[in-house]
């Protein structure tokens, strides 16, 4: 009983992560030989288009004259998770708040690099000075929210990059399963468990806390494990 509340606490917070996440899966960079595995995208015409988790929908096409409300208060929110783990720490055991923080901020460190590489592509590209600065302004609220985690709990985050291949595999995984979870009525959104980029220096400093599963296994975690659904 406690092992499924503590994983409840893990999941409610973990999902603020993703809320309203706005993102793109940009064709020129996906690797040849994974390019295949895109099929499901390719069929939603995702690829190449922005697109938001929405709060109430799942993952949508992102348009100019959306109502940004609830993406604007994404920051309060984040804060109301160091809120909610501060009093988590107070009532939890050191071992279960312990695990409890860690796989959080295994999430919100994947979240944030994200941002960051999504943020540099979008720079790069044509793409309008509004939507630029939305995503700027997505990174600066993981990037603040980091800076909490490490300000109350100091939690161990190794600045790096995410690289092209783990973006995409990343973003392929998570955006199915919240299509997956809207489509059978889930309101919550899901969490996808995968955490450490695999950039050179993250392999070298820190090879033995790195946690890497492959895109099947990501899917079948989320698809089957969490949704009971087969694929």
């Amino acid at each position: 009983m406690e092992e499924s509340i503590l994983y409840k606490d893990y999941f409610d917070l973990s999902s603020k992560l993703y809320d309203e996440l706005i993102f793109i899966i940009p064709r020129d960079v996906i690797p040849p030989d994974y390019s295949t595995k895109l099929d499901k995208l390719e069929e939603l015409e995702w690829i190449d288009t922005v697109l938001i988790i929405d709060h109430y929908e799942g993952p949508i096409k992102w348009r100019e004259d959306r109502n940004n409300v609830y993406f604007f208060g994404k920051s309060g929110r984040l804060e109301k998770n160091i809120f909610q783990l501060i009093e988590k720490k107070e009532t939890l055991s050191k071992d279960a708040f312990g695990y409890l923080i860690k796989k959080y901020t295994e999430q919100a460190k994947t979240i944030h690099l994200l941002t960051q590489w999504l943020t540099d592509y979008i720079e790069k590209g044509n793409f309008d000075q509004n939507l630029v600065s939305i995503f700027k302004m997505q990174c600066r609220f993981l990037e603040y929210h980091m800076t909490q985690l490490n300000q109350h709990f100091s939690v161990l985050y190794e600045e790096n990059r995410m690289n092209n291949v783990d973006a995409i595999k990343f973003i392929k995984a998570f955006a199915e399963g919240q299509k997956a979870s809207k489509s059978n009525k889930h309101d919550s959104v899901v969490a996808v468990n995968i955490v450490e980029p695999s950039s050179q220096k993250a392999i070298k400093k820190k090879r033995e806390k790195r946690i890497l599963i492959t895109e099947e296994e990501a899917e079948l975690e989320l698809l089957q494990k969490v949704f009971k659904i087969n694929i």
